[in-house]
């Protein structure tokens, strides 16, 4: 017996060797005395990086001796809106200040040092590969927080594809760095829980409430593991189950763009609920047209929440795209409908017009279908 038991530990080992990433096998190749407290180097970005770097701070000030120092680690300050006059300063910047943490504004790791010997790497929606010479350094290596189930929903975005694929359930993620790439280390540790069809609280979106709630899972797992010190003795997760992988690229200016010959009126409500702000660059000439022969371009952004109403057979058929004239449960003023694909009208609640105030844009587009085409179409069975 003692003689299984001594092949089970050392087969264990041997697996841990050859199938973990080099920084995951440092943790325990560096010097030093046990225990002692941590000197963390946290990289992260957004809300859910806010998340766990407020729980290890919480954890700095209750646990005497576990956390010696936090460092926090940023995207530098960029300049945004018309003319890039405005700069825009990266969520945690402020929070990290709020708690009197050291701060390091850099875009890119290539020629710079940590100004002092730390023991972890912490990184939680960065956007920037921790190279492998830091994570070497780092007594510990690094721990990533990843708001999937890995490996499914690996890269940038894996919060909005997750929704944006209609997906129930997803989950949080706690894995070592890899050296070379994203989203490839050692699963330490993971947690299911469902996404929402709709925000439990009407203020937020959907989005923005599976950040918050991922956000406090994924920093609850992170304060456990190292409040347990499990990062002195980390191992692999086991029971987990078979996923595909999958990939999760960042969200562009493309995503909001409404394909009208593609995309049902579902769609259309599922990309405004998690993205918002839809645009496209050919409404505006059809409203126009033909008050103006040759109707120049514009840009216009949809505001939701949409409404979808069912085609009636007193609709006239249209191409995906059309606008109509649409009389809401008897309402004197008309708003605006789009056909979709599906044969279906949807109706955004304000529109904004290239060049024009934001939200102010409804009224005249309106006017002017009523105008070119003399129809107004009442709605039945509308639901959002």
């Amino acid at each position: 017996m003692l003689l299984r038991s001594l092949r089970v530990q050392y087969a264990h080992r041997a697996w841990w060797r050859y199938n973990t990433p080099a920084c995951a096998r440092s943790f325990s190749d560096h010097g030093g005395r046990v225990n002692e407290a941590l000197k963390i180097l946290f990289c992260g970005a957004d809300d859910l990086s806010i998340k766990s770097l407020g729980a290890l701070s919480e954890l700095q000030q209750s646990s005497t001796g576990l956390i010696e120092s936090i460092d926090v680690v940023c995207r530098p300050d960029k300049p945004r809106g018309r003319g890039l006059k405005v700069k825009h300063e990266v969520p945690i910047k402020a929070a990290a200040f709020r708690r009197g943490l050291q701060l390091h504004q850099l875009d890119t790791f290539t020629g710079w040092s940590p100004p002092k010997d730390y023991d972890l790497v912490v990184a939680v929606s960065f956007g920037l590969l921790v190279p492998g010479r830091l994570l070497t350094a780092a007594k510990y290596g690094g721990l990533n927080v990843h708001p999937s189930l890995l490996p499914e929903f690996r890269g940038a975005a894996p919060i909005p594809r997750a929704l944006l694929s209609g997906c129930t359930v997803s989950g949080v993620t706690l894995q070592t760095m890899h050296p070379t790439r994203f989203d490839h280390g050692t699963i330490l540790a993971q947690e299911e829980m469902s996404l929402d069809p709709l925000p439990s609280n009407g203020e937020k979106s959907i989005l923005d409430n599976a950040i918050e709630r991922m956000g406090t899972v994924g920093a609850r797992m992170l304060s456990d593991y190292i409040r347990h010190r499990r990062y002195e003795h980390p191992a692999p997760a086991f029971n987990l189950k078979p996923r595909q992988p999958s990939n999760a690229p960042k969200i562009t200016p493309e995503d909001r763009h409404i394909d009208w010959n593609t995309w049902t009126a579902d769609k259309i409500l599922l990309r405004d609920r998690v993205l918002g702000k839809l645009w496209d660059t050919v409404t505006f000439g059809k409203c126009m047209w033909p008050r103006e022969k040759i109707p120049q371009p514009k840009r216009m952004v949809f505001h939701g929440p949409w409404t979808i109403m069912k085609s009636g057979r007193e609709m006239i058929e249209v191409n995906p795209g059309q606008p109509l004239a649409v009389s809401q449960n008897g309402n004197a003023a008309p708003t605006l409908g789009l056909h979709t694909k599906d044969g279906k009208v949807v109706m955004p609640s304000d529109v904004t017009i290239e060049g024009k105030k934001a939200g102010t844009g409804l009224r005249g587009l309106v006017g002017a279908v009523v105008e070119n085409t003399n129809t107004c179409i009442a709605s039945v069975n509308s639901r959002t």
